[in-house]
C-alpha cells in the first residue's frame, strides 16, 4: 500500500515547470501544444472506433485499426500527463503511460508490417472509379437484356394473339370481298344491261345523278375489293410467319408500292385529321426488286401515318397559318441501293426520347392511338430485307426518315 502511495506521490520530485523557470510564454507554449495533441489524438481515436463499429467487418483490417486506435489513446494521455506534470510531479505515472504508449507502438508496427502487401494491392481511387464504371455498365447491360427479354415475351404473346385474331377475321374479310365482287358484277352486268330501261323511269333532272351514283358505287366496290384483298394478304403473311417463320420474296416495283401506300395514307389522313397536306414527290423508277410487298407496305404505312400525325400535332399547336408539307423522294444510290427519303415539317422528335423510338412498346401517343410497335416493326422489316433504317429529327422543325434497300440481297439470288 505504501509503495502504491509512493507511486502517486509528488514529494520526492519538483514540478516540470521549474525546468522552464516558470517563464509564462514557455510554460503556455508547452501547455497549449500538449493539450491540443491530447485532443487531436483522442478525436482520431473516437473516429477510428466509430468507423470500426459502424462498418461491422465491412472494411478490411478492422482489427489492425483497433490496435492503432489504442496507440492514439495512450499518446493522447501521455501528452495530457505532460501538462499535469508542469505543476505536479507524478513522473512515475507519466512513465507508465509512456511505457504503455511504447507497447502500443510496437504492437502497431507488428500488425502493420504483415499487411503491407495486402494494403498495396488495394485499388487506388482512380481504379475504384474504373471498377465502378464497369459495374455500372454491366448493370445497364443487364437491364437492357432484361427489357429485351420482356419485349420478346410480349412480342411472342402478341404474335400468338395476332395469329388467333388473323384466323378469326380471315373468313369475314373473304365474305366481304366476295360480296363486293358480286355487287360490282351485278352493277356492271345486269344493272348496266337494264340501264336504259331504268333511265326511262327516272325523272330527267335526276338521270345525271343516277349515272354518277352508279359509277361511284362501282368504284366503291372496287375499293372494297382491293383493300379487302390487301388485308387478306396481310393476314396470310402473318399466319405464314407464325406457323413457319418463312416469308415469300417476290419481284416488285418499289415506286408503285410507295405511290400506292402514300395515296392510301394520304386519303386516310384527310378523313381522319380533316387536313390538307402539300406533297412533293420525286420518284425514280428503279425497276423490280426482291421484296415482301405486304411487309414493305406495312412499313410505309407506319411511316406515312407517323408523318401525318406529326403534321396534325404541329397544326394544332400553330393554327391555320401552318402549312403541312410532306416530301417523298425515291432515288438510286451508288447503283447498288434504292434510297427512299420521307421528310415532313411536323412536330419532330424530342431529344430526350430520340434514342428510344425504336424500342418495342415505347410510345408518346395517348392510349388507343398507338401501341409503340410501329417504328420497331419498320426497323425489323427493313433489316429482314438487308436494308438500313435511318432517321433524323429536330423538335418543332422536321423529321426525315431514310430507307436504304439493296437492289440485290446478299442472302438471296437475284
Amino acid at each position: 500500500m505504501e509503495s502504491l502511495f509512493n507511486f502517486f506521490s509528488e514529494s520526492d520530485f519538483m514540478p516540470h515547470g521549474h525546468c522552464y523557470l516558470w517563464k509564462p510564454s514557455l510554460v503556455w507554449l508547452h501547455v497549449i501544444s500538449d493539450f491540443l495533441l491530447f485532443l487531436s489524438f483522442e478525436i482520431i481515436l473516437v473516429i477510428l472506433m466509430v468507423i470500426v463499429m459502424k462498418s461491422r467487418k465491412k472494411i478490411p483490417f478492422d482489427w489492425a485499426i483497433t490496435v492503432i486506435a489504442s496507440l492514439f489513446l495512450f499518446c493522447g494521455f501521455t501528452h495530457l500527463m505532460e501538462v499535469w506534470n508542469l505543476w505536479h510531479s507524478n513522473y512515475w505515472l507519466g512513465g507508465v503511460l509512456k511505457a504503455l504508449t511504447a507497447t502500443a507502438s510496437v504492437l502497431s508496427v507488428a500488425v502493420i508490417i504483415p499487411i503491407i502487401p495486402a494494403i498495396l494491392k488495394l485499388p487506388t481511387p482512380t481504379e475504384l472509379m474504373e471498377i465502378n464504371k464497369k459495374l455500372k455498365e454491366a448493370l445497364e447491360q443487364k437491364e437492357r437484356l432484361q427489357k429485351s427479354l420482356i419485349s420478346q415475351e410480349k412480342l411472342a404473346s402478341l404474335g400468338t394473339v395476332a395469329a388467333g385474331i388473323a384466323h378469326e377475321i380471315k373468313n369475314p374479310i373473304n365474305l366481304m370481298i366476295n360480296s363486293a365482287d358480286y355487287i360490282k358484277d351485278f352493277m356492271e352486268g345486269d344493272l348496266l344491261i337494264h340501264k336504259d330501261i331504268l333511265l326511262k323511269e327516272i325523272q330527267l333532272d335526276k338521270k345525271k345523278d343516277f349515272e354518277e351514283d352508279l359509277d361511284e358505287a362501282i368504284h366503291g366496290c372496287s375499293i372494297i375489293t382491293n383493300n379487302g384483298k390487301r388485308a387478306d394478304a396481310i393476314i396470310k403473311n402473318m399466319l405464314a410467319q407464325t406457323r413457319s417463320g418463312k416469308v415469300t420474296f417476290k419481284l416488285c416495283n418499289l415506286k408503285d408500292l410507295v405511290t400506292e401506300y402514300l395515296n392510301l395514307s394520304f386519303h386516310s389522313a384527310r378523313v381522319k385529321y380533316v387536313m390538307d397536306v402539300k406533297t412533293d414527290l420525286t420518284l425514280v423508277n428503279i425497276g423490280e426488286m426482291d421484296l415482301i410487298a405486304v411487309d414493305i407496305g406495312r412499313a410505309l404505312t407506319n411511316i406515312f401515318d407517323n408523318s401525318f400525325y406529326a403534321l396534325k400535332k404541329k397544326k394544332n399547336d400553330l393554327g391555320e397559318h401552318f402549312k403541312p408539307k410532306l416530301k417523298v423522294e425515291l432515288t438510286l444510290k451508288d447503283q447498288t441501293h434504292a434510297c427512299l427519303k420521307i421528310h415532313d415539317n411536323g412536330s419532330g422528335i424530342p431529344d430526350d426520347i430520340f434514342d428510344r423510338v425504336l424500342e418495342p412498346f415505347y410510345t408518346t401517343k395517348r392510349a388507343g392511338e398507338g401501341a409503340g410497335l410501329g417504328l420497331s416493326m419498320v426497323n425489323d422489316i427493313i433489316k429482314s430485307h438487308e436494308g438500313e433504317f435511318l432517321f433524323d429529327s429536330k423538335i418543332h422543325d422536321f423529321t426525315e426518315v431514310t430507307i436504304l434497300l439493296p437492289l440485290k440481297m446478299k442472302g438471296r439470288n437475284s
